[in-house]
């Protein structure tokens, strides 16, 4: 199914270009934020409560398939919105707030996209997509992450520009996603997908 396999693709740059906004976050306190390390700890809670409640209503929203699609669509463009506000801003409480929502959007479309992938796969390849995810997640993505450190090395600790570059790639590729006719029929479960 190639709707699938953009699915399953999607998944790498959307975990490599997400993985740096938290990666990075001590020296966005420091150096962005100008405030002391001690307060990292909060931008990263409230990332992580942020994705805690993304997993919750991913799995408790009712959604028609129709709405599925631009869930998924909305969310990817809503943390590429937040990557770019978050390069932009100068006030702590404001990225407390942003973190929780990138957390809340990341959560969303890992779950919905999960269940949707295991939900419509044959019996016989589930534990083979699960586990290419979990290698999306788990290796990949700490690999290419090391790409990334020596483009946050050049800036000497400036991650704005690193923030604001993932925000554009997450763009291009929310855009893309989004014109992609084969991708949105296996959202919605409609054609061959």
């Amino acid at each position: 199914k190639r709707g699938m396999r953009i699915l399953i693709l999607s998944a790498i740059p959307l975990n490599v270009f997400t993985t740096p906004i938290f990666v990075f976050l001590p020296f966005y306190t420091t150096n962005a934020l100008n405030q002391p390390l001690s307060r990292y700890g909060y931008l990263l809670a409230s990332f992580s409560l942020g994705l805690l409640l993304g997993y919750a209503l991913g799995a408790k929203l009712p959604l028609r398939s129709s709405r599925i699609t631009f869930l998924v669509f909305g969310c990817v463009l809503g943390n590429a919105a937040i990557c770019i506000a978050l390069s932009a801003i100068h006030w702590y409480a404001v990225a407390i707030l942003l973190l929780a929502c990138l957390g809340c959007c990341t959560g969303i479309i890992t779950l919905v996209s999960l269940n949707i992938l295991v939900g419509r796969s044959d019996p016989d390849k589930r534990g083979r997509i699960s586990a290419f995810l979990v290698m999306i997640a788990q290796g990949l993505t700490p690999s290419l992450m090391s790409l990334v450190g020596l483009v946050a090395d050049s800036l000497h600790g400036n991650v704005r520009p690193l923030y604001a570059g993932c925000g554009a790639v997450l763009t291009l590729l929310g855009v893309s996603l989004s014109m992609n006719a084969e991708l949105k029929q296996f959202l919605e479960g409609t054609g061959e997908g």
